[in-house]
């Protein structure tokens, strides 16, 4: 995890399943259960893992909000970790839509000096829509 300790190279990243993260003082994890991938079950998934308020909307407007007000310790990267089997049900667009937002997201609190990311891995590896996600070296 020392190449995303750069709170700037923070974002959406594939990763080997080898290079997942554990939890320890500087990285705070949370993985991502959503039962599919689409825009109901990945933002159910985000509000659980990162415990959004009751009020959330869900709807990806509401997420951004909710992920803008998140509160983690200044000296922690903040970790989201989603796996991608094959047996798992996908909308390709609204999966697309997911990692925009995280990687908004990403942004908004590297310019305020906050580590966040999300890395995905996946099997199978040859999902289009994953294409475009640099890997984490």
């Amino acid at each position: 995890m020392h190449l995303l300790a750069d709170k700037h190279r923070c974002g959406v990243f594939r990763a080997h399943q080898e290079s997942q993260p554990t939890p320890s003082p500087l990285t705070l994890l949370k993985p991502l259960a959503p039962g599919r991938l689409d825009h109901d079950g990945l933002l159910d998934a985000l509000a659980k893992a990162l415990d959004f308020p009751a009020y959330f909307g869900r709807n990806w407007d509401a997420a951004w909000d909710c992920l803008t007000e998140l509160s983690w310790p200044d000296d922690q990267l903040l970790v989201l970790s989603l796996s991608i089997d094959v047996e798992t049900s996908l909308d390709a667009g609204d999966l697309r839509l997911f990692f925009d937002l995280i990687n908004d997201a990403c942004d908004y609190w590297a310019q305020r000096g906050r580590g966040l990311c999300l890395l995905v891995t996946s099997e199978p590896c040859d999902l289009p829509v994953l294409e475009k996600l640099p890997w984490l070296a």
